[in-house]
């Protein structure tokens, strides 16, 4: 399948899987990170403010990539970083400390999109997954198991959802180096 075609196949079996059965809206979007964020920012959070999550890794990769990219387009970018092995309920708790003109939740790192979706719901902000792995599992979910105690919780998430799927970067996520091949 052509790398241009991804998105708009995908919105089409989202907008299907969404009429027939409910749920959150989802778009998705193909291009580069940067280019794409900023515009999808500018359509669905102008003038506010953005919280971005970033794991100590992602933000030494990216942080400043799409702090770039945000410039001049919403008010300012809230970056977080946080461990990928942090209580999500605690987390968000700190999270949603932020000013309440926030009008988006951001991250790139597939370990906290349970994170940033809690957060995006808490907020009833949308939420913007920007995707540079080929690793998927969890992000669509219309629910999310949260542990609480020695129990664990299943919560709605009902959020629109913007997917930004940067196929070059995915495309070099997947491909092993071959130093690192098993004989």
């Amino acid at each position: 399948m052509e790398k241009k075609f991804i998105s708009q196949k995908l919105n089409l079996v989202a907008a299907s899987a969404y009429s027939k059965k409910g749920g959150s809206p989802v778009t998705f979007y193909q291009g580069n990170a940067s280019g794409m964020l900023k515009s999808v920012v500018r359509s669905v959070a102008p003038y506010g403010k953005v919280i971005a999550l970033y794991t100590q890794k992602s933000y030494l990769k990216r942080g400043m990539e799409f702090a770039d990219a945000l410039s001049g387009v919403c008010s300012k970018v809230l970056g977080v970083i946080v461990s990928d092995k942090t209580d999500i309920v605690k987390a968000a708790a700190q999270i949603l400390r932020a000013p309440e003109d926030v009008r988006a939740v951001i991250t790139s790192d597939h370990s906290l999109s349970p994170l940033a979706s809690y957060v995006a719901k808490a907020a009833k902000v949308p939420y913007i997954y920007i995707m540079v792995t080929p690793r998927t599992e969890g992000i669509l979910s219309p629910r999310l198991l949260l542990k609480n105690g020695d129990r664990a919780d299943c919560v709605p998430i009902n959020i629109k959802r913007h997917i930004i799927i940067d196929a070059d970067e995915v495309e070099k996520a997947s491909v092993i180096p071959a130093s690192s091949k098993t004989p």
